[in-house]
């Protein structure tokens, strides 16, 4: 495929493709549009039956593409952009409209072919012959002929699309079924001028295995489509959950109901309890527990009040918000997150290049295997022998397993990751997850809070700790430092300093209620002459040593007590660093602050390997050497320092707290923010991963196996055989089993919540 230049400008369409039924037809697309000129990547999901398109729009323009695809045998039609409801009520109709078609197909076939098979093969399980080679068998003959020509009748498409590739040249499973369903046809046609005249016996006659081979795939079709529809349900189910109409509020006060589309960014509009959220933004005013589940996977309400953000689809439980809309439409967080999912299911993993290498050979590889065994036979025993074992083979070896394998898994695992709140943006990143071996994490906003507020207050023994806490707030509410930020938010207090004054990198002082407060180090105590006592120096110590910046307070000229201040661990960090450690990784600490406040929370955490101290381009670097030397690390961070180590790894992890810049740098994205939710993620894909080889490890069993006993090797030595009606069977059989196994994925435990295992202990 050709590459483009990184100066050649780009473009990209999404194409709507019918008529794809294993991976041998997206493979042929992929080939087919990746020789056109300017056409730089072609990406074609079997599942969602699309494909995406990357282009120089001076070489070639979407039509050209439609062409190509069309020429190739298939038809495709533009995806318009829309919005999400929109282009949800779309795709939603389109998938109802294929399950609906695929599964009155499969009825209809089954119509016809159901009493054929008891017409065919009713003797065989004690029920009158109606082929009686000593009576008058043209009536059941032409019965059979009916209605296996009914049968076609209502399968002909896959006549239609299996001739047209062998014609093209590019056989597909198809082609397979339509030469093998169609040489048991004809032949049965030519045999039944010599069972009228008693030359030939009913079991030469071979209608009730074509057309029961046809009713098969059409009902693992039907049944395919519809567990595929499942499992896409949960893009579907994230984008149902954002309301149609929003309470809009005017500048008097007055509502009304509009739809939401009409909403535009700045406007507020009233949320009451029960009610969904239809928009994203700010409360504005009222309180209320909010449940946000349905995007970050946390089971508990949330408290949101004024200055919060909240979310489209979420549920106020108790209260009535006014909500500020920020945004709205495609560009909401439920939007995106159904994108991303989108984009995921649509993707190929690496992993999948396998099975559509093996498909675009094995298809021609099987059609020889056919033409041989028909060869064999029919120097060995009569033609009809060598007929029925080379159309069980055709049969048996369809390869559209092989195409569900690996995308039918991916499906069903992001899918389960977005209700978790965990976006995969592909589904290399689900693999490359999976295959990680370190876990390199950020300090800031990642292991800790991301903010600077109050840790500990210990007072002298004459004062409360809320006394000295108000009396220090009084005082740092006139200094804009980090510090006296956070102590300023923490002491809620009415009291005003006076007389403030500030003492560049030692404090600063002011007077409280006719008291000299003074707030800072222990330097600018001992200059005022108020020395700490040497217990107060003891914890100073000990709580410096932790990473927190200690704070001295004296009221009146006497030591009054201590504040420390820092940046707060995370609740989770302990137990998701543990879970880390249990799941096999090597925990690294990657951060730009000072040698002392790393190695604090290393220490808190049990992290060996800290690297302090790092500018953004050296956190690349570092990420970078690490992969050089053969390990595959999974970087975590949320902030703009963060971009480049998560554009360098082998898999980058961005907090959804984070910054925007940082999201869009991550493979993966933890919507709600929570460490816990990686462990989840990781546990997630590796599941899903190793469902993909089972898929592929049955899907190639059944054809490994199965082509040898249709082709009757076994059958000289040990009379085992494999009939065209049963290959059919065992065909369809492999597709059900391959998309029941992805859709078990629903309910791989991944944590010790709720049914899971006892706490603490891994599931792996």
């Amino acid at each position: 495929m050709p590459e483009s230049s990184s100066s050649s400008p780009s473009a990209t369409v999404r194409l709507a493709i019918d008529g794809m039924h294993c991976a041998a037809c997206a493979a042929r697309i992929e080939r087919v549009t990746g020789r056109l000129p300017g056409v730089s990547a072609a990406a074609v999901s079997l599942p969602a039956k699309e494909g995406a398109f990357a282009f120089d729009p001076r070489m070639v323009d979407p039509a050209a593409i439609q062409k190509a695809i069309e020429e190739a045998g298939f038809s495709a039609t533009p995806i318009e952009e829309a919005d999400p409801d929109e282009e949800l009520r779309r795709q939603d109709a389109r998938e109802a409209a294929r399950v609906g078609e695929l599964s009155l197909r499969a009825a209809l076939a089954w119509v016809f072919a159901g009493p054929l098979l008891v017409v065919a093969m009713g003797p065989m399980v004690g029920l009158p012959a109606l082929v009686d080679p000593h009576g008058s068998p043209q009536a059941a003959t032409v019965l059979q002929f009916a209605l296996a020509l009914a049968t076609a009748w209502v399968c002909r498409a896959v006549y239609r699309d299996g001739l047209q590739a062998l014609l093209r040249r590019a056989p597909t499973m198809d082609s397979l079924v339509a030469l093998g369903t169609g040489a048991a046809f004809l032949h049965s046609v030519g045999t039944v001028p010599a069972v009228w005249r008693g030359e030939a016996t009913a079991h030469d006659l071979y209608f009730e295995s074509a057309a029961t081979v046809l009713a098969m795939i059409a009902l693992g079709r039907a049944l395919e489509s519809r567990a595929m529809r499942q499992a896409a349900e949960a893009v579907r189910g994230l984008l149902r959950l954002a309301p149609e109409e929003a309470s809009l509020v005017a500048p008097d006060g007055s509502e009304r109901r509009v739809p939401v589309r009409l909403v535009v960014p700045g406007v507020q509009v009233r949320v009451r309890p029960g009610e969904r959220l239809p928009v994203d933004g700010t409360v504005a005013g009222g309180e209320a527990h909010v449940d946000e589940s349905m995007l970050t996977g946390e089971s508990r309400p949330v408290r949101r009040a004024p200055g919060d953000k909240v979310f489209t689809g979420t549920i106020a439980l108790d209260g009535s918000l006014l909500i500020s809309a920020t945004h709205v439409g495609r560009e909401t967080l439920l939007a995106r997150v159904a994108a991303f999912v989108a984009q995921a299911q649509a993707t190929k993993a690496p992993i999948a290049a396998l099975a559509d290498r093996i498909s675009a050979v094995f298809v021609p590889a099987v059609l020889g295997i056919a033409l041989l065994t028909a060869l064999v036979w029919f120097a060995l025993a009569p033609a009809v022998e060598a007929l029925r074992h080379a159309v069980a083979v055709l049969v048996i070896a369809c390869p559209c397993a092989m195409g569900l394998a690996t995308p039918t898994a991916i499906l069903v695992g992001s899918g389960r990751g977005a209700r978790l709140g965990v976006l995969f943006k592909s589904g290399a990143a689900m693999e490359r997850l999976a295959a990680a071996t370190d876990i390199v994490l950020d300090k800031t906003g990642t292991l800790t809070e991301g903010r600077m507020q109050v840790l500990t207050v210990l007072p002298v023994a004459h004062l409360e700790a809320s006394e000295l806490l108000a009396l220090a707030a009084a005082v740092e509410r006139g200094s804009e430092h980090p510090v006296a930020r956070a102590i300023a938010a923490a002491g809620h207090s009415a009291l005003e300093a006076e007389a403030f004054q500030a003492f560049p990198g030692r404090g600063v002082a002011g007077s409280v209620a006719g008291k000299r407060v003074l707030v800072g180090s222990r330097r600018l105590l001992l200059e005022n002459e108020v020395v700490p006592s040497p217990e107060a120096e003891a914890e100073a110590a000990r709580l410096e040593a932790t990473g927190a910046t200690v704070v001295f307070v004296a009221v009146a000229k006497r030591f009054a007590g201590l504040v420390a201040v820092g940046d707060a661990l995370r609740p989770e960090a302990p137990a998701a660093v543990a879970t880390f450690r249990a799941l096999g990784f090597a925990v690294h600490l990657l951060s730009g602050d000072t040698s002392r406040v790393a190695w604090a929370v290393a220490g808190q955490l049990g992290i060996d390997s800290v690297q302090a101290e790092v500018l953004p381009d050296g956190k690349a670097a570092w990420v970078q050497a690490l992969r050089e030397s053969g390990r595959r690390p999974v970087m975590v961070g949320d902030g703009i320092n963060d971009a480049p180590a998560l554009a360098a790894a082998w898999v980058g992890v961005a907090m959804g707290s984070g910054q925007d810049i940082a999201v869009q740098a991550g493979d993966v994205v933890l919507v709600r923010g929570t460490l816990t939710a990686l462990g989840e993620a990781v546990v997630l894909a590796r599941a899903t991963m190793r469902h993909v080889r089972q898929n592929l490890f049955w899907a190639f069993a059944f054809n490994t196996m199965g082509i040898p006993l249709a082709a009757g090797v076994v059958e000289p030595f040990l009379g085992w055989s494999l009939s065209p009606m049963f290959a059919g069977a065992a065909m369809a059989a492999s597709s059900l089993l391959v998309v029941g196994n992805a859709l078990r994925l629903r309910w791989v435990p991944l944590s010790d919540r709720g049914q899971r295992p006892e706490r603490g202990q891994i599931w792996k």
